[in-house]
C-alpha cells in the first residue's frame, strides 16, 4: 500500500503551478503523478491524480519507478542504465492514447521527456547525474494485459522498466482508458515529488 498523503484539489494545483516548465492548468484531462518518498523497491507506492482542469476527479495507486526486475536488467534495454523519469516537471502534450506493445489500450509516449539513467543496480530509483532528453517510451498503463482482472496486485515485477504504471483494474479500465480512448487528443503531464 502507499503511504504518500492525501493532496486537496488545491494542494494539487499550488504543488503543479511551482513545477519547472508550467505554462497554465490544462482546461481538459491530465494527469497529476506523486512520486512517494519512500520508493520501496518493486511496490506501488507512488500516486496518480486523474485531473479535469483544477479538478481531481479520481486517484489511484501506481508507480513512477521501475520495478527491481528493470532496475537490475536494465542492459537488455540501454546500457546507461534504467530511465528514470525527472519529477517536479510538466510534460505537455506527451501522451496519446494507442497501445502498450501491441497488446493493451495505454497511454503512449510521443514526444521526449526528461529522464536519469539508473545503473547502479541498488534496487532504488536514483535521481542523480545526467539528465537525457528523449523518447523512452515510458507509457502508461496497467500491470495485465487483460481487463477481466479484478485483483489489486502490489508487486511491480517486470510490470514497469520505467513506466508509470497502474495496479488498479477499476480504475484503468473503467475512468482513464475511457477517458481518451478513441480519440487524438495530446494529454499533458505533471509530475511532482511527495512533499
Amino acid at each position: 500500500m502507499t503511504n504518500v498523503r492525501n493532496y486537496s484539489d488545491a494542494d494539487l494545483i499550488n504543488s503543479a503551478r511551482k513545477t519547472n516548465g508550467f505554462k497554465d492548468i490544462p482546461k481538459g484531462y491530465w494527469l497529476l503523478f506523486v512520486r512517494s518518498n519512500e520508493d520501496e523497491p518493486n511496490r506501488y507506492d507512488d500516486k496518480l491524480y486523474f485531473m479535469n482542469g483544477y479538478k481531481c476527479r479520481a486517484v489511484t495507486s501506481c508507480t513512477t519507478n521501475s520495478g527491481t526486475y528493470g532496475l537490475l536488467n536494465f542492459k537488455k534495454w540501454n546500457s546507461k542504465g534504467t530511465a528514470i523519469i525527472k519529477f517536479d516537471e510538466w510534460y505537455y502534450d506527451t501522451y496519446q492514447y494507442g497501445l502498450h506493445r501491441g497488446k493493451m489500450g495505454a497511454l503512449r509516449q510521443v514526444k521526449p521527456m526528461k529522464y536519469y539513467r539508473d545503473g547502479n543496480k541498488d534496487l532504488k530509483s536514483d535521481e542523480k547525474g545526467k539528465v537525457y532528453e528523449e523518447i523512452a517510451y515510458t507509457n502508461i498503463h496497467f500491470n495485465s494485459y487483460t481487463n477481466k482482472s479484478k485483483l489489486l496486485t502490489w508487486i511491480i515485477g517486470a510490470w514497469s522498466v520505467g513506466c508509470m504504471v497502474m495496479n488498479d483494474a477499476f480504475f484503468y479500465w473503467n475512468i482513464l482508458i475511457p477517458a481518451f480512448k478513441g480519440k487524438k487528443d495530446l494529454i499533458s503531464v505533471c509530475c511532482i515529488k511527495e512533499n
